[in-house]
């Protein structure tokens, strides 16, 4: 087992002034993207609750597990998932004597207070899972992970610890609609088609482009998305330590058909970065560090959310909304939709994300143009293409005459 008690004091206390914007660099002659990323990084203020509260409200992370919070979680825990490289399955535990499933949580509970990660917790089984079925292609993959049910269990409650603190001090962003309490899928999708019958109605030009970030969950960068990221928030170093322990050294095997023959055989690899397709707190860290990216493209003046007023669509020039890592952002025209895009794209290079331009689609509904003569400049169109640099599109259906719009991300 480590502790992350080892940790360098002074590497700790420097990263502690780089997180709060501080350091021994004076601020004016940094390059502007580490300027950008300074100011990513900074404490955010949350609603009502300073960051000494927080901090104390968050210290509560880290406590013994109730009695009451491991029974509940326990009786909600379906008895058919899938169990990690120990083969210990839900139904084990829940069907153990009493004394044993007391000794767990008292065991667990010890951990937590210590901040000691059981080795095993590291080991993970890797299914390739088909994002669409039938497609089995490298690419088209989904590497879910197969971990241990005892440590789901005690990262879910710690999960529901930190995100009641979250939503308390009202510190994500509030275009995020994903994995989180009242809000879902179909509320985000509400918003947009709000919007876009509010545009046809009232007849105002509207741009909307639905964004694909390629491989989001396995290309964020530890440092940046735990570390950094919970800091920000007002996570104290000792709970963010510890979710970091989790990925150190951790040991992975991809488990095929084959296995039945090769058992043993098979070398493990440690992932470098991302967050662990299948860990019971990686949702809520991938909204945490989505926030970053949220939270500045509001100070770059991309907009904060859709507006759904009707007459009101988009009256701010454009809006953002986020369901996860799926982004969608509106425009009255293009034009600002290039510049907005082009916010998007520096934005998520500083946090080393990238866009997916054969998964990301441009959608528009524009109207006719009239001239003073009463000449019809353009008829209406609905337009809707793939971010292809420029290639593809045209009209599918209403009145429109076929033409493509200029390529958004060139």
């Amino acid at each position: 087992m480590r502790t992350f008690f080892k940790d360098n004091r002074a590497r700790r206390l420097e990263r502690e002034a780089v997180l709060r914007g501080g350091g021994s660099e004076d601020w004016e002659q940094l390059p502007a993207e580490k300027r950008v990323f300074r100011r990513m990084a900074r404490m955010k203020e949350g609603v009502g609750v300073s960051v000494e509260e927080r901090e104390k409200m968050f210290g509560n992370v880290l406590r013994s597990i109730s009695v009451q919070e491991w029974g509940k979680l326990w009786a909600a825990k379906s008895k058919r998932t899938s169990a990690g490289k120990s083969k210990v399955r839900p139904d084990m535990v829940k069907e153990c004597g009493e004394k044993l499933f007391d000794f767990l949580r008292r065991l667990y509970s010890t951990f937590l207070k210590l901040g000691l990660v059981p080795d095993q917790w590291r080991c993970a089984l890797v299914v390739a899972i088909e994002k669409v079925p039938g497609v089995s292609r490298l690419n088209m993959l989904r590497p879910l992970k197969l971990l241990e049910v005892c440590m789901k269990a005690v990262m879910s409650i710690v999960k529901d610890r930190l995100k009641k603190v979250l939503e308390k001090a009202g510190l994500l962003h509030g275009a995020q609609m994903g994995f989180r309490a009242e809000r879902s899928c179909a509320l985000a999708a509400m918003k947009i088609v709000t919007a876009a019958e509010d545009a046809w109605h009232y007849r105002k030009d509207l741009h909307w482009v639905t964004l694909d970030i390629r491989k989001a969950y396995d290309c964020v960068v530890r440092t940046l998305g735990k570390g950094a990221a919970l800091r920000r928030m007002g996570v104290p170093m000792k709970v963010v330590e510890y979710l970091m322990e989790l990925d150190r050294g951790n040991s992975n095997v991809v488990k095929t058909f084959w296995d039945e023959y090769l058992e043993g055989t098979v070398e493990a690899f440690e992932a470098q970065r991302g967050f662990a397709q299948g860990a019971a707190e990686s949702p809520l860290l991938w909204d945490i560090f989505y926030d970053m990216v949220l939270e500045e493209l509001d100070r770059q003046g991309v907009g904060h959310d859709i507006i759904v007023d009707i007459g009101r669509a988009c009256a701010g020039g454009h809006g953002l909304g986020a369901f996860a890592d799926d982004t969608s952002v509106m425009t009255n025209s293009v034009e600002e939709m290039r510049r907005v895009l082009g916010v998007v794209k520096v934005v998520l290079d500083l946090v080393m994300l990238r866009v997916a331009p054969e998964k990301s689609k441009h959608m528009a509904l524009m109207f006719d143009r009239v001239n003073n003569d009463g000449e019809v400049l353009m008829e209406d169109e609905l337009l809707e293409r793939k971010l292809q640099h420029g290639r593809g599109g045209g009209a599918v259906g209403g009145s429109g005459c076929g033409r493509t719009a200029p390529g958004l991300l060139d």
